[in-house]
């Protein structure tokens, strides 16, 4: 399965303290799936984000309903990260 991640808007004051994420799940076929382990599966890419540096701690996401779709030749995670306050971000920098 591929990952991409989409940022929304201008990455400023990274690391990012308070975000929130959108993920999508684009599936080969229309099987039914435990929501739960989608929620589960997202561990690894979200542990990434913050080893990677663009976030300071998985703690402060905001997740929002994880989305399913279906792309049976492309089946993928996508996942999209918006700051939440851009302001409170940089102020918890300093």
């Amino acid at each position: 399965m591929q990952i991409a991640l989409l940022i929304d808007g201008k990455p400023e004051g990274i690391p990012w303290h308070k975000v929130e994420l959108q993920a999508t799940y684009y599936h080969k076929c229309k099987r039914r799936r435990d929501p739960d382990n989608l929620i589960a599966l997202l561990k690894y890419p979200i542990d990434g984000l913050v080893m990677g540096g663009l976030l300071v701690d998985d703690d402060q996401i905001t997740l929002k309903p994880v989305q399913r779709l279906i792309d049976k030749d492309n089946p993928r995670l996508e996942m999209t990260i918006s700051p939440l306050s851009v302001a409170a971000n940089v102020e918890q920098q300093q």
